[in-house]
């Protein structure tokens, strides 16, 4: 395990645990990979998990577009990239040629891989061709469309006080709201890497989208943009042919308040957990295995057991 995020400070209460409710909050407490234990080594421990390929990759191909600081490794001091495409779009307003966006896909690739345990040989530069694939085909003809117009815009959004009088705040990061052609408001996007081609039906639509979309109607920091909107960028890393593509969803008051309703339920199932401190792991989830859970030797310790019928 990897050691506590220098600046962590635990909750001391039911309200402190249970203030800001972030968009993955909600898989983290509720769903099938949803791991009790792991939301509390994770929110009240304070420990990182060590860096995983997926999100690794994820992270460079973030970087890439928008020019955000490395996230990996357990105390990561990587400087911002400086020229993310969309972050030198919004600054010149021209379009970053392509051999530029490679040469930047590169440089935070090798970062964030340079921190991986689990790299097969030349699985590195495999993957890195596969972006390179990727950037040369649909995605600069997505890119070009598109001018940004705001980039990690951060919402907190004050919810009703509960019964207790503790107020608690829906809270999340946009990484891009932006114009699509000649379209007069500018709408939320969110860029996502796949190992398989992406449903219109995955959680994070159900999820993600309302969740942003509130935040768009109620911070003024999301001012002007298209709350009914939000495009998941997605680019699959296929081995036979890596490509990219859009999924735009529509937002409606109906998947909104079903949104509070559901973060409400998430919020009241934490304070559960908080007040009996039955912060179980979920051996019937596919992500429990010491290859996929980054906090399985503190679990193992702790609850032992068995997972899919095998003993830990």
């Amino acid at each position: 395990m990897y050691p506590r995020k220098p600046d962590w400070k635990a909750p001391e209460s039911a309200a402190d645990f249970t203030r800001f409710i972030h968009q993955s909050t909600i898989g983290d407490v509720q769903g099938p990979f949803a791991c009790h234990a792991q939301l509390k080594y994770k929110a009240i421990d304070g420990y990182r998990s060590k860096p995983a390929k997926a999100l690794s990759y994820g992270t460079a191909w973030d970087r890439m577009q928008y020019a955000v600081a490395g996230t990996t490794g357990p105390y990561a001091t990587k400087p911002e990239t400086l020229d993310g495409y969309f972050r030198e779009k919004q600054k010149s307003g021209e379009d970053m040629p392509e051999k530029d966006v490679k040469e930047v896909f590169d440089q935070v690739w090798t970062e964030e891989a340079s921190e991986l345990e689990d790299l097969k040989e030349g699985e590195k530069d495999d993957l890195l061709k596969r972006g390179f694939i990727a950037i040369g085909g649909a995605w600069m003809d997505i890119a070009k469309t598109l001018q940004p117009h705001k980039l990690h815009t951060e919402f907190s959004v004050p919810m009703q006080p509960d019964q207790d009088g503790d107020e608690w705040f829906l809270r999340g990061s946009v990484d891009m709201s932006a114009y699509k052609g000649d379209s007069d408001k500018p709408h939320l996007r969110d860029a996502k890497t796949s190992g398989k081609s992406w449903s219109l039906g995955v959680a994070d639509n159900k999820v993600q989208a309302p969740h942003y979309s509130i935040g768009a109607i109620n911070s003024s920091s999301l001012e002007g943009v298209d709350p009914d909107k939000f495009t998941f960028e997605v680019m699959v890393k296929n081995k036979t042919k890596a490509n990219v593509s859009e999924h735009v969803v529509k937002i409606d008051d109906l998947m909104r308040t079903t949104h509070l309703r559901r973060t409400a339920i998430i919020r009241d199932i934490m304070r559960m957990l908080w007040k009996t401190g039955d912060f179980l792991p979920n051996r019937d989830s596919m992500t429990c295995s010491r290859s996929n859970c980054g906090y399985w030797s503190a679990c193992e310790r702790e609850f032992g057991g068995t997972v899919r019928g095998v003993e830990v």
